[in-house]
């Protein structure tokens, strides 16, 4: 019975660490869409153009700014991957603090979180050589 409730509480341990650290992709099909365009890349060496679109919404209490950038596939012109921005203020300190993370669609069309790129330096160009995109000049 001991052994049982250890194995409970390891289990229950590891699925809210996994939970806690997997944030749902926020819904912004209700935010303001402030830019759609496409932008030409080198993919595996060939011109693409990927296009891109950049949705925002802002408290009331302007305490919070979402940015969702969402990012479709060349090939599919189906969503890829999106950069999700959230900046709040700390209610502490005062101070405006940013979580950066990448999300990308499975083969269902459906978003999965990849990781938190908060404080990965320069996190667009990473995100975009990790999608093999390099701007063309």
């Amino acid at each position: 019975m001991r052994f049982n409730r250890l194995v409970l509480l390891v289990l229950f341990s590891l699925f809210a660490i996994t939970a806690f650290a997997q944030p749902p992709m926020p819904d912004f099909s209700k935010w303001n869409k402030v830019e759609d365009h496409t932008t030409p890349y080198l993919s595996k060496g060939k011109p693409v153009q990927v296009r891109d679109a950049h949705y925002v919404f802002i408290n009331q209490e302007r305490t919070e700014a979402f940015m969702e950038i969402v990012f479709y596939n060349p090939n599919t012109t189906l969503a890829w991957f999106s950069i999700s921005i959230h900046q709040y203020k700390d209610k502490a300190s005062e101070a405006y603090l940013s979580e950066v993370y990448l999300y990308e669609t499975d083969r269902n069309g459906a978003w999965v979180f990849v990781e938190d790129i908060s404080k990965t330096k320069d996190s667009l160009e990473s995100v975009l050589n990790r999608y093999d995109l390099f701007l063309r000049s």
